[in-house]
């Protein structure tokens, strides 16, 4: 159902990349003809909104951060010395390098190192297909009792998990995407291009790494790097993220005045 007159909006999406997906199989002027009939268009990252640029949008778009940013962690909630928060995923295959199972051993490496430099590692999981390959990834690193947490059943105990951690290191865009929310800088695992448009809103770009280039302990060397620069990169996240949060707010302000209007 398609009408000028329905009032909608989008708010926090983002745009499958090319670079990734190919050509979209659908035309790009038939979303050109859907967007400039919304109400206002907000994306999730810079990404995103350059591709619908190129797609010939005049509207204006926003990018507005991931909207869970907009969720807060307990302020009473203090961070734990040597805390670390992995949370990897199963992609089924659909990843930069095709291979769940080069991602799983990379995180139960990381895992191991860890443990053997005295960290408190926690697993996380964000979705609940992912449950048997955090399962998997413990058994590789020879840590079957690693402490867990199902954020998917126990949203609240997440936030305060991630914001008592000193560093996340995720895969699943929601696991970094809760952890930045909670004032915790996350390392981005990216086996699709989302989780970059997400790090670009957030200035840690840098902060990346691809899914297909991380052999020979490239995961733990990214860690061991950020791990010593993580309050330069907090302190560059911090301000990125209030500024998200304050855009979402505004605009659902300004859709909430628009609707009453209507």
């Amino acid at each position: 159902l398609d009408s000028p007159y329905l009032e909608r909006v989008v708010f926090g999406s983002g745009v499958a990349h090319p670079e990734y997906w190919g050509e979209t199989r659908e035309d790009p002027a038939d979303w050109v003809a859907f967007l400039e009939k919304c109400l206002y268009v907000g994306v999730r990252g810079p990404r995103s909104a350059a591709l619908l640029s190129d797609w010939g949008l005049k509207l204006d778009v926003e990018v507005m951060g991931d909207p869970a940013l907009s969720l807060r962690a307990n302020r009473s909630v203090t961070e734990v010395e040597g805390r670390i928060v992995v949370s990897p995923a199963w992609a089924k295959g659909l990843l930069w390098g095709e291979s769940d199972q080069t991602v799983i051993s990379a995180f139960a490496s990381l895992a191991s190192n860890l443990r053997a430099d005295g960290h408190e590692v926690w697993a996380l999981s964000a979705f609940p297909g992912d449950d048997r390959h955090i399962i998997e990834m413990m058994r590789e690193a020879e840590w079957p009792d690693m402490p867990y947490l199902a954020a998917h059943d126990h949203p609240a105990a997440a936030m305060d998990l991630l914001a008592s951690a000193e560093l996340v290191v995720s895969e699943r865009l929601h696991g970094a995407v809760l952890a930045a929310a909670a004032g915790t800088v996350p390392i981005m695992v990216e086996y699709r291009p989302k989780l970059r448009d997400f790090a670009q809103s957030i200035g840690l770009e840098e902060l990346v790494i691809r899914t297909d280039r991380l052999a020979g302990g490239a995961l733990t060397d990214m860690f061991q790097s950020v791990y010593q620069e993580r309050k330069r990169h907090h302190d560059l996240m911090t301000p990125r993220v209030e500024e998200l949060r304050h855009r979402q707010t505004e605009a659902a302000h300004r859709i909430s005045e628009s609707l009453q209007d209507a």
